[in-house]
């Protein structure tokens, strides 16, 4: 490994890459507590593929599972079937379950060894207010899985939007954490998306406008949930100088010390090289500190509480080459890792990698990730290099070791 001095108390350990998922781009990690990893993906179209029109055009997916901590991948179909890979079809933008899956999404597991994997999209229902969504479950380790089980969400203020391509998008999306609270057992996560009166335009597109980040909870193990709070939204003030407003948010909940039982979200609030914001609860969900921008910037990021309590955040930092090019001036861009050991008060953080030789010259990045321990003081880190339509293009796991040194 080759050690890292960040600052704040750390130091960290990087291992080597290694390739686990050819073809793949923007990484979902998912692990269960006999320590699988599972990982998806998106994947080029399939022969045959239909992509819905005028939507937002999700890539077909692909995935992997390691049983032995990460040494090695087997590829991982849904039901063995490799067309039922493809994420979302016409028939899921029209509000029927098929069985595939989305990427993304959400993980859950039970005590009882219930795993429950939620479809990213949720989908604006006939009743106000409420929107559809599916989860899929499984009681074997994730060896199968069951089909879309429909679930229900409120959102009052809810609506549809567009995206940052300008594309119709059906509605809230669920996004990254789960977690059960302690004596209620009730389950909390995020999403993102739009309330009636988010209007203000976005950076990109002129049908877009600028996101905010809520806590949903549910009491009935994901069946049913309902809007709590909003973690973040735009200013209304003239003020808000985000690129999206605020997505793609990530949530942990601090186990020990003197800010334990607090709830830390971590938001994405641009594209290109844009600050990450952090916002915390202390009454489970009901009410949210104001964002503050964090010296980290990047897109999808990932937050974990680590066995010892420290907070880890993996992100990736997106630098324009140019038109519809991700990547690369390879001195910002890259992967960093955010540590905390004060319950997400204060952050030390440093780049840790970028794309390697082999992936070639002019080699890029979506930037998209995920993050588990899988021994204690050990993270592996899942990252994407390549984008659509690259020659290269793939999904690779590195080993980082974290050790405190005050």
């Amino acid at each position: 490994m080759k050690d890292i001095a960040v600052g704040g108390g750390f130091q960290l350990g990087i291992g080597p890459e290694q390739i686990i998922f050819t073809d793949g781009i923007q990484p979902f990690l998912f692990r269960t507590r006999t320590g699988a990893l599972w990982v998806q993906g998106q994947i080029n179209y399939p022969a045959g593929y239909r992509a819905p029109t005028g939507k937002s055009p999700m890539n077909p997916l692909g995935r992997v599972i390691s049983r032995d901590g990460g040494k090695t991948w087997q590829r991982w179909w849904y039901r063995g079937d490799p067309i039922k890979a493809i994420g979302v079809t016409n028939a899921l933008w029209e509000g029927t379950a098929e069985p595939n899956l989305s990427w993304g999404g959400v993980g859950m597991e039970y005590d009882d060894g219930l795993i429950q994997l939620y479809h990213e999209y949720t989908f604006v229902g006939k009743e106000p207010g409420v929107f559809n969504g599916f989860v899929y479950e499984s009681r074997d380790d994730l060896a199968t899985l069951s089909d879309a089980i429909p679930i229900r969400i409120e959102i009052p203020q809810g609506r549809s939007g567009f995206d940052d391509s300008g594309f119709s998008f059906p509605g809230f999306c669920l996004h990254r954490s789960a977690l059960a609270l302690p004596g209620s057992g009730d389950l909390l996560t995020t999403a993102y998306g739009w309330f009636h009166g988010d209007d203000q335009p976005g950076a990109y597109e002129p049908k877009q406008t600028k996101m905010r980040v809520i806590v949903l909870r549910s009491a009935d193990r994901g069946r049913s949930w309902r809007y709590v709070s909003t973690v973040a939204a735009p200013k209304t003030d003239g003020s808000d100088d985000t690129e999206e407003g605020f997505d793609e948010a990530t949530m942990a909940r601090v186990s020990r010390g003197p800010r334990a039982g607090r709830l830390v979200v971590i938001m994405r609030t641009g594209s290109n090289s844009r600050p990450l914001c952090e916002s915390h609860s202390d009454d489970e969900g009901l009410t949210w500190s104001q964002p503050r921008k964090l010296e980290l910037c990047g897109v999808d990021p990932a937050l974990i509480e680590m066995k010892d309590g420290t907070l880890a955040l993996l992100v990736g930092r997106r630098v324009w080459r140019g038109k519809d090019c991700f990547g690369g001036d390879g001195v910002t861009d890259g992967y960093y890792i955010g540590l905390s050991s004060d319950g997400g008060e204060s952050w030390t953080h440093t780049r840790c990698w970028s794309t390697e030789p082999h992936a070639g010259p002019g080699a890029c990045m979506t930037s998209y990730s995920g993050v588990c321990e899988v021994e204690p003081g050990v993270l592996l880190a899942v990252y994407d290099v390549g984008r659509w339509g690259a020659a290269v293009r793939y999904i690779a796991a590195r080993r980082v070791r974290v050790t405190r040194t005050s």
